[in-house]
């Protein structure tokens, strides 16, 4: 209600400049200008530029320069100090301390933190407390679940199964899912084999697509030549796999006859596919290894 068209169009372009991945090398704007900076020595100030999602921050206190304010999207988050001048303190007139939420982008620039784009001022009622102790959960939620994935498999990454019972069995005797979390899983067709993979990032994911083209000893549906026309979708296509999958499959050198089509012939199409996977998957997905997994 009351938004500003102004501020809200400022904000989603700020946005774009610090969360966008849509150039060549999958670069935010802001880590563009750190390698810039890192090699000039007129701009090394952008080497040491940080930007935080927009997140809640519970306000603590201040000074004449500060706002002191507690990152809410961890169980013990840091205390941050941010510039009053980078903040409308009009819309902050009725802070109290343990009380008044913000909820805003900040970036660390000349180290300090500068509030930026638009800003959103709400009291820690008990609706959002509960909203925050649910993202925090969901978040060591995953990390559990992968710990427990990767103990069940015998430390496997991939469980490749022959068919929709396997992967049922797995989830619900090896790791109690389906009884503990009531799952429903959707019907799946094991004609190609189905693999069950896990991340750190994004929890439990079963593959039904193209798991003939995933090399390994304990894929007995492995086809070499359906790889060579269709691997390369691991790669290629963010529909396919989420990118952090995709990384640990090429990682675990799984995708060895992955191919590009090629007028010099097949082993040239494999070679600059195995060459220049890693740069191909930032600039489809449009992540980044460093920042995404």
């Amino acid at each position: 209600q009351n938004v500003n068209p102004h501020i809200l169009s400022y904000d989603v372009k700020q946005n774009i400049l610090f969360e966008g991945r849509k150039n060549l090398l999958s670069l935010t704007s802001v880590e563009w200008l750190a390698l810039v900076g890192k090699s000039h020595p007129e701009t090394a100030l952008w080497a040491e530029v940080k930007a935080l999602p927009q997140e809640m921050y519970l306000y603590e206190g201040e000074d004449e320069k500060f706002l002191f304010v507690k990152d809410l999207s961890k169980k013990e988050g840091e205390q941050l100090s941010i510039r009053k001048d980078s903040l409308n303190m009009d819309s902050l007139k009725a802070r109290k301390e343990g009380v008044t939420i913000l909820s805003c982008r900040l970036v660390q620039y000349g180290g300090a933190w500068w509030q930026d784009g638009m800003l959103v001022v709400s009291d820690l009622q008990e609706k959002v407390k509960e909203e925050i102790e649910q993202r925090i959960a969901a978040r060591e939620g995953i990390k559990k679940t992968f710990d427990e994935f990767m103990k069940a498999s015998g430390g496997k990454q991939f469980v490749f199964c022959k068919s929709e019972e396997e992967v049922q069995d797995f989830l619900s005797q090896k790791l109690g899912y389906k009884e503990k979390e009531g799952i429903e899983l959707p019907k799946m067709d094991a004609t190609h084999g189905l693999v069950l993979m896990v991340s750190p990032h994004t929890g439990i994911h079963v593959q039904m697509q193209l798991c003939e083209c995933i090399s390994s000893p304990d894929n007995t549906f492995y086809d070499a030549e359906a790889a060579k026309k269709q691997a390369a979708m691991f790669i290629l296509n963010p529909n396919v796999i989420p990118y952090d999958l995709s990384c640990a499959l090429q990682d675990a050198d799984t995708l060895p006859d992955a191919c590009l089509n090629s007028a010099l012939g097949e082993e040239h199409g494999r070679e600059t596919m195995k060459r220049n996977a890693r740069f191909f998957t930032d600039y489809f997905f449009e992540k980044c290894r460093e920042k995404d997994c």
